[in-house]
């Protein structure tokens, strides 16, 4: 997926839900203003989904969802959405209980689950202060120093 297509991209686990969108040329966190994404946080997380590759393919049965945390109820979703409000990714990530550096994925539609190169999973964080920051204000007046 072409990072400049996307104009918004949600992520979800259990019943919390994350939105980061564009807004002109930059990126918001909806419902927090008062935060400004940290852009080498955005540029990563976009590298590290543009590099993950499928190592191998763990099972075609939706009966083993459960067994590799990627059901609807238990999974991570990250659903990647375009500028006339399409989507043009919906994928389902979940931990791996052996292998801490890698995680595995399925598609919204597909049955299939994948094993990862590398774990994407540290990446979709719930919290929106872990991918922005509080703005800062130029126009504070600092008190005078009391030398």
């Amino acid at each position: 997926i072409d990072d400049a297509n996307i104009k918004k991209f949600i992520i979800q686990s259990g019943l919390e839900a994350l939105e980061i969108q564009r807004a002109d040329t930059s990126w918001i966190i909806s419902g927090h203003d008062s935060l400004v994404i940290k852009l080498n946080l955005l540029n990563n997380f976009f590298d590290k989904i543009k590099k993950a590759e499928i190592q191998n393919v763990m099972t075609h049965k939706k009966e083993k969802w459960a067994k590799y945390n990627i059901e609807d109820s238990t999974g991570t979703h990250l659903a990647f959405i375009d500028w006339n409000d399409n989507t043009l990714g919906y994928y389902v990530f979940g931990r791996s209980a052996s292998d801490y550096s890698r995680c595995y994925v399925r598609t919204n539609q597909d049955s299939t689950v994948y094993l990862l190169n590398e774990n994407i999973m540290y990446s979709l964080q719930m919290r929106p202060e872990y991918w922005g920051e509080l703005k800062k204000d130029d126009n504070i007046a600092l008190p005078p120093s009391q030398e």
